[in-house]
């Protein structure tokens, strides 16, 4: 999972393709996963099963327009 992320650019500049939003969906539902998804350059951790409302406020906020920012 991490390594995926690091490839695409986080932490580079805008122009330069960083600071592309990324939401971690996943079965590792423990701090340390949560803890590490985050270190890896994602912006939000949600676990699975997940919840509809959970994952389309999270998509939201990623985008901007959930209001959260």
């Amino acid at each position: 999972m991490p390594r995926a992320v690091k490839r695409i650019g986080w932490g580079k500049r805008p122009e330069r393709g960083g600071l592309i939003p990324a939401l971690a969906l996943t079965a590792y539902a423990r701090v340390e996963d949560t803890q590490r998804a985050l270190e890896a350059g994602y912006q939000a951790h949600i676990t699975k099963p997940v919840d509809p409302d959970e994952l389309a406020t999270a998509v939201a906020n990623l985008s901007g327009r959930g209001g959260n920012d």
